[in-house]
């Protein structure tokens, strides 16, 4: 009995003892700062390169401020954030390759004016604009939940144990939607079908664990919750990258789902775009278009200069014959297979060797190289048939100086096939479009070129002599006559000089009507090279119109 009585003090001086606070030593995770990288980070930067290979000109965009349209950011406490414009400029500025993106701030251009830090003259302008914004939020649209109880005693008697636990589960769905769409700059209408409504649903569960012991009429308890949640912040970060890669990848027409997986299925809109494209082009563009892919293949000698040679009859028949879709009638059923199949981002084409490998003289079945018919329904008309031809050349400024590079910008409100000259202040007369480095004498209605582009290999760079010098363009809905000209030689970045000097553009509008403009203001402006080109071609030299436009420009030393 001595003994019992003794044990009970024991006891609780040792419960005394657990009870009292000893130090702690709190060990907190170190973790060292790393990149924010979704699903879809890589396959922005994959589209980059996909640009690359598919020789898209530069493509600057620029974005609005992009927000919460439902509210719940601040009814909810910013469970989902309120502005998400610095995530569309971070996942537009992460894609590279030909995609060059343009900060919206007028306020903070124009103060920098004010201070001298820089003019307002020579900005790069974007071609088109990113908007949209958080579209729906719906909070716990699923929710469910699910619970277990235990509790017992064990032994006999007013102090005996026992224990209870209790276990819950929930979980709650909600959906998050995001809406993007590409306005153009110029005309400040969205583009027809270019857009991504993409929905996320975010799941959340949590698992409640309670544990309660009795001791002797005495109790303590151990509490543990944990949650899992897919953070929404995160969510919609993937969102906004998804959608970035759709809207872009759809106004470039390129087979941008590759970029998150070899194996995606195609978009439909992409595929309608490029089908008709190709059967609204005449027989020289649709085979430009095939030389363009043909390079994609491997064939990288290839130009695209429009006429079905051998080199090109020899690609298409090696392509056809690898990756098993006929080719005997180049119709758009055969081009969707062509750009369907295409090899890129590092997948090996099937062609086995170069086009040089294959033997010369291949011809396509019933066709001889130069003379074969591109198959396809009845081309359409121009954009804009019952307006005449119209075109805009620009420059960024009106003087440069010794060092400075010269832009030059051409614009048309319908297809047209032209030659940009410049006439020197020594009496020089140099074709600058098409030369050796750019073969590009064919102009999309509707889309801005820049000469030259980022991507080409020479620039304009004011040297002596200087003087009052002149740029010229000749354009025409039909083929200009080819002029004869000479290399500058190395180092001329494919630059031409016009035998015969300003004599010999008399030759681009001889026997038929030259419109002539006066001089046009020189504006700033940018852009990016079109898309393959779909007006209908007539022969060289046939009855049409030429209009003539040209930019007074002076150049002077430092």
């Amino acid at each position: 009995m001595k003994i019992r009585l003794m044990l009970v003090p024991l006891l609780a001086m040792s419960l005394l003892a657990a009870s009292c606070k000893q130090p702690t030593d709190v060990t907190l995770p170190v973790e060292a700062p790393k990149a924010t990288e979704t699903s879809y980070s890589q396959a922005l930067k994959k589209f980059g390169r996909l640009t690359r290979e598919f020789r898209v000109g530069t493509l600057r965009v620029q974005t609005t401020q992009v927000q919460d349209e439902t509210g719940s950011s601040q009814a909810t406490g910013a469970e989902i954030p309120f502005d998400i414009t610095k995530m569309i400029m971070s996942s537009i500025n992460g894609i590279g390759g030909s995609i060059i993106f343009i900060p919206y701030d007028p306020v903070y251009i124009k103060n920098q004016a004010a201070l001298n830090f820089t003019t307002l003259e020579g900005k790069t302008k974007p071609d088109i604009v990113l908007n949209g914004g958080i579209t729906e939020f719906d909070r716990s649209i699923e929710s469910g939940s699910s619970g277990i109880d235990f509790g017992g005693t064990f032994g006999a008697g007013k102090n005996s144990p026992s224990v209870d636990m209790g276990k819950q589960d929930r979980d709650s769905v909600s959906s998050i939607t995001i809406d993007l769409n590409i306005t153009d700059i110029e005309t400040m209408a969205m583009v027809p079908r270019v857009q991504a409504v993409n929905t996320m649903k975010v799941f959340k569960a949590a698992s409640d664990l309670d544990l309660g012991f009795s001791i002797f009429g005495a109790s303590f308890g151990y509490k543990s919750s944990i949650k899992k949640i897919q953070g929404r912040h995160a969510a919609v970060r993937v969102l906004v990258e998804l959608s970035v890669l759709e809207t872009l990848g759809k106004y470039l027409n390129l087979p941008y789902w590759k970029c998150v997986d070899q194996g995606a299925k195609a978009d439909p809109v992409v595929i309608e775009n490029i089908r008709d494209q190709y059967i609204e082009a005449n027989q020289q563009s649709r085979v430009r278009m095939i030389q363009n892919l043909l390079y994609v293949y491997g064939f990288r000698s290839l130009r695209a200069s429009g006429n079905l040679d051998a080199e090109t009859v020899t690609g298409i028949k090696a392509v056809s014959a690898a990756y098993g879709f006929p080719a005997a009638t180049l119709d758009e059923n055969f081009y969707e297979q062509l750009f369907l199949n295409a090899p890129v981002l590092g997948a090996k084409s099937k062609v086995q060797g170069s086009a040089a490998a294959i033997a010369p003289g291949m011809t396509l079945d019933g066709a001889t190289p130069g003379g074969a018919s591109v198959v396809g329904r009845a081309p359409s008309q121009s954009a804009q048939p019952g307006l005449p031809l119209n075109v805009e050349i620009k420059t960024d400024k009106a003087v440069y100086k010794q060092g400075e590079k010269i832009r030059i910008t051409v614009k048309g409100n319908k297809d047209f096939y032209g030659k940009i000259v410049y006439l020197t202040a020594d009496g020089q007369t140099v074709q600058l479009l098409p030369n050796g480095m750019r073969s590009l004498d064919f102009f999309k209605g509707g889309r801005t070129y820049t000469v030259p582009e980022d991507s080409d290999g020479f620039s304009l760079d004011v040297a002596p002599p200087y003087g009052a010098e002149r740029i010229m363009l000749y354009a025409s809905e039909s083929p200009l006559p080819a002029v004869k000209t000479r290399s500058l030689g190395e180092g001329a970045g494919g630059m031409l000089n016009l035998e015969g000097g300003q004599q010999a553009l008399t030759k681009l509008s001889r026997g038929i009507k030259v419109s002539q403009a006066a001089p046009s203001k020189p504006v700033a402006t940018e852009s990016r090279e079109a898309a393959p080109p779909m007006k209908p071609q007539q022969a060289p030299g046939a009855s049409a119109s030429v209009l003539e436009r040209a930019i007074a420009i002076t150049t002077k030393a430092k």
